[in-house]
């Protein structure tokens, strides 16, 4: 198999599984299905081309031959019958060509998709028969000769021979060069989508970036997939991280490049974070926690309420520097700091 198929199915089949999984873990299905639908698109799109660009080739090749009016060129005659014994059909066939006239000779060859014959012919001009996937025989030719051959064929062996518009020997070929390059980047891309379809459907609040809902997915997953990773850790794992992206919201505030609008999105993300971190913290402490785990949840819970004062503080200083604090900014400034001293 080689890598771009590898990449095709292998990434396909995880974005698959991962939006089935998503779609039983989280509530809606819109998002999930947008990701299951891109990861068949995945898995399809290398073979549909490689069989749009066969079918491209075909449509040209007859185009060509109507428009000169050589109906012979590139024939290909197909038997209605099946061939039971190949190496027997293929002696006989060989055998009649030689008693024939009208043919310079014939010799057994060993294509990639199984023995066959090469019947030469007008000092140059030869035809090849052959045994298709499903065992019929094949007659092709660019000659005017090669009808004769079929004629040979069907009168001396029980075969009804039928004109054929497409060669059933030719096989699609993979995508090749700099479209195959591409071709590679558009797949990596629509994974890229499609997982952050699954992740933004999985956590839909704007207060996190994609990169952080990615990461509460993965803990999500780790707690389902892997063996002894209880709710309970996933819920303590899901608020320490948290906790450290609050800490970066408090650097954030610092930025020089943030003006007023931008300082109270900043501090109304961080009162969302922070209501997530505590929802998180009562579902663990719901539950039966181990003196590891709790020991775990009272960390978290102070670095919360350090993380919360933080950005209280770097919040006042901005206000009292840059800006003249309007009635949203300093309400968002105060339910910060409530928030560092209201324990979970």
């Amino acid at each position: 198999m080689n890598k771009l198929r590898g990449l095709s199915l292998g990434g396909g089949v995880l974005l698959l599984v991962a939006s089935g999984w998503a779609l039983l873990r989280y509530p809606g299905w819109v998002s999930f299905a947008v990701a299951a639908a891109l990861a068949l698109v995945v898995m399809v799109l290398p073979t549909v081309l490689a069989h749009g660009k066969l079918w491209t080739r075909r449509g040209w090749r007859q185009l060509r031959a109507v428009r000169s009016g050589d109906g012979q060129r590139d024939a290909t005659y197909v038997s209605e019958s099946r061939v039971d014994d190949p190496d027997a059909e293929l002696a006989a066939i060989a055998d009649a060509v030689r008693d024939a006239e009208g043919f310079d000779g014939v010799r057994h060859e060993e294509f990639s998709d199984g023995d066959g014959l090469i019947v030469t012919h007008a000092g140059f001009h030869s035809s090849f028969v052959r045994l298709t996937r499903h065992g019929h025989l094949a007659v092709t030719g660019a000659s005017k000769r090669t009808r004769r051959l079929v004629d040979v064929i069907e009168s001396v062996r029980s075969h009804s021979l039928t004109d054929r518009t497409n060669n059933p020997l030719r096989r699609p070929d993979r995508v090749q060069g700099a479209p195959r390059v591409f071709l590679g980047v558009f797949l990596v891309a629509l994974l890229v989508v499609g997982a952050g379809a699954i992740v933004n459907g999985a956590y839909p609040a704007d207060a996190y970036t994609s990169g952080e809902k990615a990461v509460l997915v993965t803990i999500d997953a780790r707690a389902d997939v892997v063996p002894g990773v209880s709710g309970t850790d996933a819920a303590l794992s899901k608020a320490g991280f948290l906790v450290g992206a609050l800490g970066e919201e408090a650097v954030e505030v610092r930025w020089e490049s943030n003006n007023t609008t931008r300082l109270v999105e900043h501090g109304q993300q961080s009162l969302r974070m922070s209501e997530d971190v505590r929802d998180l913290l009562s579902e663990a402490r719901d539950g039966s926690l181990t003196s590891a785990q709790a020991a775990r949840a009272d960390r978290i819970e102070a670095n919360l309420h350090e993380a919360e004062a933080a950005i209280a503080t770097a919040l006042t200083r901005r206000i009292e520097r840059d800006t003249r604090g309007t009635d949203e900014l300093l309400a968002t400034r105060d339910a910060l700091r409530r928030a560092a001293d209201r324990p979970v």
